[in-house]
C-alpha cells in the first residue's frame, strides 16, 4: 500500500482537478476516485480476513492424551512393532501438552521391506487419534511420493498443491509420505523449512500455514540392509542408535531432511503369528469400510491361511489381506443390503461364514 500522506495528496489533487475540470472530465475523475476507494476497502477487508484466518489456524491444539492407553491400542492393532508404538505415543502425548510449540507434533520414519505393515501402522495411529477426538476422521492424508513433483505437491503462484490444500482445510492432520526416498531432491528439500520452522508456504496466496498440529510419517524401502547393520552395531544408547540409523538413511534420503526426522524405526519381516495379526487387522478395517461393526478376528483363525500363502512365496500382509478381501466383497455387500450393523466372522482354509449379530434401526 502507498504511504498514507502520498494517498492523501493524491486524493487532494483529484478534488482540485474535479473542481477545475470540464463536466465530462470531472465525472470521469469522480468515477475513477470511487473505483479507487472501493478497491482499497475491498483490499483491506480481504487482508483482514486472511489475517483472521491465519490467526485461527495458529491456535495450538491442546489435548490430554493417555500415553499408555494410546501405546496399548496401537500394539493391539499392530503386531511386532512395540518400540515404534511406545515412542510415537510418548511423542504425541508430550507434544499435545505443550501450548507454545511451533514445530510439527512429530516427524517419524518407518523403514523396511514391502509388506511389513509400515503404511498400516500409520493408518492405525490416525484411526486411534481420530477415535480419541484428537484429529477429524477425514484429516488423514496419504501421499504417494512417486507421483508428485514440487508444483503438484506444494503448488505455485497460480495454484495450491495437494499438501497445501489439505493442510489449509485440516491443520490437525496425520500425513503419510509413502516411499519418500523416491521423491525428487527438490520435493524432499521442500520439507526442510516446514519441519524446521513449522510453517508451510502457500505460493498461490502467500500464506504460511502452521504445522504445529500436524503429525508426519515417512515410509521407505531403501537402505534396509544398512539400517539392519546399524542396529547390529551395538550402539549403547537410544541417541547413538538413532544417529547411526540416520547416517545409514542419509545414503538414500537427503541428509538435511534426515536430520529433521525425530526417530527412525526399522520394520522387519513378520513372524507367522505377527503376520496373521497384521492380516486380521487389515481385514477388520476392510469390514468397517462397509460401515459394519465386527467382532475381533482372532489371528489364530487365519494362521493356516497365512501359512498356505507363505508356501506360495507371499510374506506380504497387504497382498494376503487383499486376496482374502476379494472373496469377501460380495458377501459384505449383501450384508449391508440386509441392514446388518454388527457381524461375526468364522474363518478357515475352506470357507468363511458371516453371521449377523445386530441390525440397524430404521
Amino acid at each position: 500500500m502507498a504511504h498514507p500522506w502520498l494517498t492523501r495528496l493524491l486524493i487532494l489533487g483529484i478534488f482540485i482537478g474535479i473542481a477545475s475540470a470540464k463536466p465530462s472530465l470531472g465525472w470521469a475523475l469522480v468515477i475513477g476516485l470511487g473505483c479507487y476507494v472501493v478497491g482499497m476497502l475491498l483490499w483491506s477487508w480481504m487482508s483482514q480476513r486472511k489475517r483472521n484466518a491465519s490467526a485461527n489456524r495458529m491456535q495450538t491444539l491442546l489435548f490430554p492424551i493417555n500415553q499408555a492407553d494410546l501405546a496399548f491400542q496401537i500394539k493391539e492393532a499392530v503386531a511386532g512393532q512395540d518400540e515404534a508404538a511406545d515412542a510415537v505415543a510418548q511423542t504425541v502425548a508430550i507434544a499435545l501438552a505443550r501450548p507454545k510449540r511451533t514445530q510439527p507434533v512429530g516427524v517419524f520414519c518407518l523403514a523396511g521391506p514391502p509388506g511389513v505393515g509400515k503404511s498400516y501402522f500409520v493408518q492405525v495411529v490416525a484411526t486411534i487419534l481420530s477415535k480419541m477426538g484428537v484429529f477429524p476422521a477425514e484429516s488423514f492424508l496419504f501421499v504417494d511420493m512417486t507421483r508428485h513433483d514440487k508444483n503438484s505437491l506444494f503448488g505455485d503462484k497460480s495454484e495450491d498443491g495437494e499438501l497445501v490444500r489439505h493442510l489449509r482445510a485440516y491443520p490437525n492432520s496425520v500425513v503419510l509420505l509413502d516411499e519418500f526416498e523416491k521423491a525428487p531432491p527438490d520435493v524432499q528439500n521442500g520439507f526442510l523449512i516446514p519441519w524446521n520452522d513449522g510453517l508451510l508456504d502457500a505460493p498461490a496466496s502467500g500464506e504460511k500455514l502452521p504445522l504445529c498440529n500436524t503429525l508426519f510419517f515417512l515410509t521407505t524401502n531403501a537402505a534396509y540392509g544398512a539400517l539392519c547393520d546399524s542396529l547390529a552395531s551395538g550402539q549403547k544408547t537410544d541417541d547413538q542408535r538413532n544417529q547411526a540409523l540416520k547416517n545409514a538413511l542419509a545414503q538414500e534420503i537427503l541428509s538435511p531432511i534426515v536430520s529433521r526426522i525425530h526417530q527412525i524405526f526399522v520394520f522387519h519381516p513378520l513372524t507367522d503369528m505377527n503376520l496373521a495379526k497384521a492380516v486380521a487387522g487389515m481385514l477388520q478395517e476392510y469390514v468397517r469400510s462397509f460401515d459394519l461393526e465386527i467382532e475381533r478376528i482372532e489371528p489364530e483363525s487365519i494362521l493356516d491361511i497365512v501359512s498356505k500363502h507363505e508356501e506360495s512365496g507371499s510374506r506380504d500382509a497387504r497382498t494376503i489381506s487383499e486376496i482374502i478381501q476379494s472373496s469377501w466383497g460380495e458377501e459384505l455387500r449383501r450384508l449391508t443390503l440386509n441392514n446388518a450393523h454388527k457381524i461375526a466372522v468364522a474363518i478357515d482354509c475352506e470357507n468363511t461364514q458371516f453371521k449377523i449379530l445386530k441390525t440397524k434401526r430404521h
